[in-house]
């Protein structure tokens, strides 16, 4: 039996919002645009630290529609900043909830945003399949939501370490947790 394995890296997180277990984009290009302008605007560094002051980087949107603000502090930025500066935080905003529309974008319709069922804020699904399909295979044991049935603070470390030292190490985790339940099958 052949398997494949992947992740997202996490200084791509702020370059694009996707779909944790097929890696399709999700949201909208406005959402997928202010999203990135805002983590941008957060003055990312290379050690992931998103926000130079609490109250600098206030969180935009906690609803169903978006959900993908919540939980920025361990991603970190693959590419330089573009932009000399920042948009206004009400244009930001507009973009990321879906109040300010660009040209032409209805001709690039993405998959809604699904959160993860365990309540975590660091994945998200293109749709119910994707998400029920990677929590029955690996992420429901490396799940820091409330609802995961995980031990929560153990899996917070370990995403902290992997993060901030070498993110393969998430990837192995999900390989390791597979290979333990492909055995216990034989």
């Amino acid at each position: 039996m052949k398997c494949l394995f992947a992740a997202q890296h996490s200084s791509n997180k702020v370059d694009c919002l996707v779909c944790s277990k097929c890696f399709r984009y999700i949201g909208s290009v406005e959402l997928q645009i202010g999203r990135k302008l805002y983590l941008q605007s957060c003055g990312l560094s290379s050690k992931g630290d998103c926000c130079t002051s609490e109250e600098g980087c206030a969180e935009f949107s906690k609803d169903e529609e978006n959900p993908i603000m919540e939980n920025h502090n361990d991603l970190s930025s693959s590419s330089s900043n573009l932009m000399n500066h920042t948009l206004p935080e009400e244009i930001l905003k507009s973009l990321i909830n879906g109040d300010l529309s660009l040209p032409h974008t209805r001709n690039f319709e993405l998959p809604s945003v699904i959160r993860c069922c365990g309540g975590c804020e660091e994945e998200h699904y293109c749709s119910k399949l994707c998400m029920k399909s990677d929590w029955e295979s690996v992420h429901s044991l490396l799940c820091t939501g409330q609802s995961s049935g995980s031990s929560q603070a153990a899996m917070l470390r370990f995403l902290e370490h992997a993060n901030g030292t070498n993110d393969i190490f998430i990837l192995a985790a999900k390989v390791s947790i597979i290979k333990s339940c492909t055995l216990s099958f034989y």
